[in-house]
């Protein structure tokens, strides 16, 4: 599919090509608008980067915050800590959109941290397809935005020890999650589904919570604990941690991009003259064609009495 398009800064005319190509200097197209779910939480807003961005670091921000004041414990600070260093895979667009994340930024990541996928991701990322590594990075970025949006909501956390294990976990009100953000008011949703009180609709007082090493950073060969790594925030009812009914990994789209490219190229002297002379001719063909019209001298009447 081809149309013009006007640029201001490099060049005066230019063609727009959307079509089946590698890339090169095109701008990758994205998803336009994003849901975003992840530990019984959905962010839908639409696919700003520039947004992303500003809700991801002020999430880190909040962490830095609650640590300095004492209501996160250390272990728990550096799980997000470590979880906050896949955001340097971030890339976007000059669309400011959010596209697919660097792939050997992710890889460098997961070989680092095991957050609770599938092992092969933590001791051998490079052998899986990059399909694979992208998906289990967008959820990962997804679970560390949505993480970010319940620290934001609420004023402060405690700690719960289940099976020998410690737990962080929060208090809030469903109806009033909201994501760290001055740029434009970004909401999310809580998954009903696991609500206890019908009279709520899902908008009352639930509880989260986080393993405190939710992020492992395994020795090479060593066997990560798989039962405290969730990769994202957990619902906490009666003592008992679980995912939420909804939240699946599949959940998460397996890539940002679309399967399209545009590219504004500046064409070339020969191009602007060849087209400015078609141009030119054409509307020379249309003034013959009116004025044929207009001034043809032609009398219908005159026409039937001469048969």
């Amino acid at each position: 599919m081809y149309s013009s398009c006007t640029k201001e800064d490099n060049c005066l005319t230019c063609s727009v090509s959307v079509e089946y190509i590698d890339g090169g200097d095109c701008d990758q197209l994205a998803n336009t608008d994003l849901s975003i779910n992840s530990g019984c939480i959905s962010v839908p807003m639409d696919n700003e980067y520039n947004v992303l961005v500003d809700i991801i670091n002020n999430s880190h921000t909040r962490v830095n915050m609650l640590y300095a004041d004492g209501q996160i414990s250390t272990s728990l600070y550096n799980s997000l800590t470590y979880h906050y260093e896949i955001m340097s895979s971030l890339r976007g667009n000059s669309y400011n959109q959010m596209i697919n994340p660097d792939v050997d930024e992710l890889r460098s990541w997961f070989r680092k941290y095991f957050i609770g996928f599938n092992q092969r991701l933590n001791f051998d990322p490079s052998s899986l397809p990059d399909s694979l590594v992208v998906a289990a990075g967008i959820k990962t970025i997804y679970s560390y935005i949505t993480i970010g949006c319940v620290m934001n909501s609420v004023a402060n956390f405690s700690s719960i020890v289940i099976e020998g294990d410690y737990y962080g976990y929060a208090t809030l009100n469903a109806s009033d999650i909201s994501c760290p953000t001055d740029l434009k008011l970004i909401g999310a949703t809580f998954d009903q589904a696991i609500a206890k009180s019908l009279r709520t609709n899902g908008l009352g007082p639930v509880n989260l919570s986080l393993p405190f090493e939710y992020i492992q950073t395994p020795a090479p060969g060593e066997i990560p604990r798989i039962e405290i790594a969730p990769a994202e925030m957990l619902s906490l009812q009666n003592g008992e941690v679980a995912h939420c009914p909804t939240s699946v990994f599949t959940t998460t789209p397996a890539t940002l991009n679309t399967i399209f490219y545009e590219c504004c190229v500046e064409k070339t002297d020969l191009e602007k003259l060849g087209e400015a002379n078609a141009f030119a001719g054409l509307i020379l063909t249309f003034a013959v064609v009116t004025t044929t019209l207009v001034f043809w001298p032609w009398n219908p009447i005159s026409e039937e009495n001469d048969h």
